[in-house]
């Protein structure tokens, strides 16, 4: 599930059909990205994983940029699109009750700030019979031209392969 925000004073011009095209497309090669996500996926796995996201959104935060610098904006988010009629059971592919990966990308540039910093990490809230385990919050971008796989792809592999962090400094 990943689920596009923008805050009540910054919002962004990518559209629900730019991040589906940039998370499952096929040949995805815009904006210099060398595929999509889920060609990624399938390409470093040799075909085990197949990854698909729905993406949901873009629903508007309760509050400007700035107060989520201190509050994480993840719980909002889900809300929000529960509230709108979202089914969480068809995140769940092992029947557990757990929602299988939890993406949330805000409006604008990355914020390397607090809780917007890009991150993966641990939540556990419950809605209904469902409830999270991990996520990830990343920047969306101003335009559709500031898409890119790059970090989206890294904290994924944290989270659905539990990847360490294997940066290149060389």
């Amino acid at each position: 599930l990943t689920i596009l925000v923008n805050f009540q004073d910054l919002s962004s011009a990518v559209t629900r059909a730019d991040v589906e095209d940039m998370l499952n497309g096929a040949n995805y090669t815009k904006n210099g990205n060398i595929c999509s996500a889920k060609e990624y996926f399938s390409r470093v796995s040799t075909g085990k994983l197949t990854y698909t996201n729905v993406v949901v959104g873009p629903y508007k935060l309760s509050r400007p940029r700035e107060f989520y610098v201190n509050n994480l904006l993840v719980e909002e988010a889900l809300t929000l699109a529960v509230a709108d009629g979202l089914d969480l059971k068809q995140f769940d592919s092992q029947n557990a009750g757990i929602i299988d990966a939890l993406n949330v990308l805000y409006a604008g540039q990355t914020q390397y700030r607090g809780e917007l910093w890009p991150h993966n990490w641990q939540i556990q809230l419950q809605f209904g019979q469902m409830r999270t385990d991990l996520y990830l919050l990343t920047s969306l971008g101003r335009t559709a031209a500031d898409l890119s796989i790059g970090t989206f792809c890294h904290e994924n592999g944290h989270l659905l392969c539990r990847f360490p962090d294997m940066y290149d400094y060389g």
